[in-house]
């Protein structure tokens, strides 16, 4: 892991930017579940809101990234995230919160998200240099991680202590002391030339979008995994819902398995290097996903006595969490290793057009399953579903390129 106090500051800038997402994203599920007493369908609805800007926003946003300093860029996404994350309790203290206003500020975060997740991305290689990403990678995904631990356990014990949209504004606290983080580096970075062409800017919406669709690696990986996302969203809109009332979880209990489960995620963060020393980054990414695929099968298998179905869900969300874990670190990598930083941006952009954009369409898919056919069938579509996916990787022959061909044989010279 990169230790320089450069990075040091940017890991911790990122560290509170994931804990305030990660407490907001499970505190809006409960503050819909418990507080609204929202159903399946409307969850599903809110979970599309955070996902709908990478369906519309993602190749915009993109070209944006690559004409602007990035660093900046993060910056503002966290002063506005502050901003609006803020405006839930006042909506609560006026008595004026409803559903809607979640979907509104779920939306707003969403944009917001976008522009920071893909100028961080896109940041990163000229930051740290290429040859540090995997290392770099895994300490941010350490981040993750630890958010993943504590913010559903923080988030649903904060519900239960207090009124939840209260519990809110330890993530506008997060987020601005996110942007004080990164606001401290010091790193020369060059404005890139924005040019004035109209039809060239037309041109660069769409150009990542070629670029990965274009590309032998990136088109199989990206499509598979925002499929997988896919699922995964349909599989969320059931998920919360099945443990209220088929399980008997409190709001105290569903955090506390999530928190218990991201101990997987931990776990790969630290296995992600041995792993990259016997496996190829592809194999890595389809062993991962498997893994993932087997936590959502366990889920609606959990059966028996109540120890049993608690062990289960539990043990599922371990399995999930490494594997989502490992097959992110390993993705990101991939793209980062193929792509020159002048195309950095769009072609992140354009990948989070499919993982992220295809979110919001299997929340709303899921939720409207849910009610239709029923919690736990849900759960076992969307577990059937992951699961086709890694076998469309390894049908893809996505394990075959090695670490030096994707830096040779694979990068990207248009």
């Amino acid at each position: 892991m990169p230790g320089d106090a450069g990075f040091s500051k940017y890991w911790i800038g990122q560290t509170f930017s994931v804990f305030g997402s990660n407490i907001a994203a499970f505190a809006l599920v409960l503050l819909a579940t418990y507080f609204l007493e929202a159903g399946p369908r409307e969850l599903g609805w809110l979970q599309a809101m955070s996902g709908i800007p990478f369906l519309l926003f993602s190749l915009f946003i993109g070209v944006m990234v690559d004409r602007v300093r990035r660093l900046r860029l993060m910056i503002a996404a966290d002063f506005l995230r502050a901003a609006l994350i803020g405006l839930i309790p006042v909506f609560y203290l006026l008595d004026w919160l409803t559903i809607w206003h979640l979907y509104l500020v779920a939306l707003g975060i969403g944009v917001l998200s976008v522009m920071f997740e893909t100028a961080y991305q896109a940041f990163l290689p000229g930051f740290v240099g290429k040859d540090r990403l995997v290392g770099a990678n895994s300490a941010l995904q350490f981040s993750q991680s630890l958010s993943q631990i504590s913010g559903p356990g923080a988030a649903g014990f904060l519900v239960n202590l207090i009124a939840a949209p209260l519990a809110l504004i330890a993530n506008g606290l997060m987020f601005l002391a996110s942007a004080v983080a990164l606001a401290r580096i010091r790193f020369r970075e060059a404005l890139p030339d924005g040019g004035v062409n109209l039809s060239a800017q037309l041109r660069d919406v769409t150009g990542g979008l070629r670029v990965l669709l274009g590309h032998a690696v990136l088109r199989p990986l990206t499509l598979a995994m925002g499929f997988i996302n896919l699922f995964f969203s349909a599989f969320l809109a059931a998920y919360y819902p099945y443990l209220k009332n088929d399980l008997g979880f409190t709001s105290f209990d569903t955090g506390l398995v999530l928190s218990v489960g991201a101990l997987g995620a931990v776990t790969a963060v630290f296995a992600a290097g041995r792993m990259a020393a016997g496996m190829t980054p592809g194999m890595i990414v389809i062993f991962a996903e498997a893994l993932f695929a087997l936590g959502a099968w366990l889920v609606p298998l959990a059966g028996g006595p109540r120890a049993l179905r608690v062990a289960m869900v539990v043990g599922a969300a371990l399995v999930a969490f490494f594997g989502g874990a490992a097959a992110n670190i390993m993705a990101v990598t991939i793209c980062q290793k193929v792509t020159p930083d002048r195309l950095l941006g769009r072609v992140s952009a354009a990948s989070k057009l499919f993982l992220g954009g295809s979110a919001p369409i299997g929340a709303v898919l899921g939720g409207y399953l849910a009610d239709g056919f029923g919690l736990r069938p849900t759960l076992f579509i969307a577990a059937v579903g992951i699961s086709l996916m890694v076998a469309w990787m390894l049908a893809a022959r996505l394990h075959k390129p090695s670490e030096g061909s994707l830096e040779t044989e694979h990068y990207i010279t248009a």
